[in-house]
């Protein structure tokens, strides 16, 4: 990503509204600023320790890309303005302006899965384990069952996926049900 798509903001200058955890990058934090050159700082809150970074795009939509230190599922979460009208569309407007796909996001929250739901048809379903707090989509084939293979010589196939035995889904990625 150029610097010239999106400022940093500074930590005291926190957007307010900008509290929803929309989706979970599988990168972590040193990843995303090698990939992007976007610098995070250090705080700790009444919960934990974390690392954010605050940026804002040049239409002046802001994003807060956070992993607290203890959070035992790998990732950075995209933090958005809670009053947002449409979740999954300002979460690809940031995911293009740093070059990822959508199969780059590992959780989903519940608004996010609403309203891509509202836009196409969501490939992922709610849990009915944990109520919805995750997904449980397989992330080897993104709920298909089936991935793609490229034979060394010859046309590509698509074969029954070994992370989830061809069922399009593995355990809730939030209650591991």
């Amino acid at each position: 990503m150029k610097k010239t798509e999106f400022k940093q903001l500074s930590p005291k200058n926190w957007p307010q509204g900008l509290d929803l955890p929309a989706v979970t990058l599988a990168m972590e934090p040193d990843a995303l600023s090698q990939r992007c050159g976007v610098s995070f700082f250090e705080d700790a809150d009444d919960l934990d320790q974390y690392r954010a970074a605050i940026v804002q795009l040049l239409d002046g939509t802001c994003y807060a890309l956070f992993r607290y230190a203890r959070t035992p599922i790998p990732g950075t979460s995209i933090w958005i303005d809670r009053r947002s009208a449409n979740v999954a569309e300002q979460v690809r407007k940031l995911l293009s302006v740093i070059h990822l796909e959508d199969t780059a996001v590992a959780w989903e929250s519940q608004e996010y899965i609403k309203s891509k739901g509202q836009q196409r048809g969501s490939r992922r379903s709610v849990c009915a384990s944990c109520g919805g707090k995750g997904t449980v989509d397989c992330n080897a084939c993104q709920g298909r069952g089936v991935m793609k293979v490229r034979a060394a010589s010859g046309p590509s196939s698509e074969v029954r996926c070994q992370g989830c035995g061809g069922k399009g889904e593995t355990a809730c990625l939030a209650c591991g049900r």
